[in-house]
């Protein structure tokens, strides 16, 4: 087993895995509270844990296993339950299961295109920190 910081590889992913199910939850109750569409809470998550996996992989890059514990916790565990990708499919098959495929190309193609910037973008950020 990969130890990083005296714990357990598992348990870090777990813990991390925990935050961000809990802050994407956490998200998609403001939006409700907000009254806006749960499609807007699941771009910005999105979008959102793009910079920062952006930001992440730019720390990371040209460190060794120093960073193995971070990219464990913040990387594979928050990041990865706190961005949404399955959600952004369910919302476009039920988008186009009523009927609304302008609305569901729209929401996958805009959805890929910011994730894809946002990444890039913290990436480049991240390099100049």
């Amino acid at each position: 087993m990969n130890w990083a910081n005296g714990l357990p590889a598992l348990g870090m992913v777990a813990a991390g895995g925990a935050a961000g199910a809990l802050a994407r939850y956490l998200a998609g109750l403001l939006f409700l509270q907000l009254r806006l569409s749960p499609l807007w809470a699941t771009l910005s998550v999105n979008v959102s844990g793009s910079f920062a996996l952006g930001l992440l992989l730019a720390f990371l890059a040209g460190r060794s296993a120093a960073g193995g514990g971070l990219h464990l916790l913040a990387g594979v565990g928050f990041l990865g339950s706190f961005t949404t990708f399955s959600t952004i499919m369910g919302d476009t098959v039920l988008l186009t299961q009523q009927g609304s495929l302008p609305l569901a190309a729209f929401n996958l193609a805009l959805s890929l295109a910011l994730g894809l910037a946002a990444a890039a973008l913290g990436f480049y950020a991240g390099r100049l920190l």
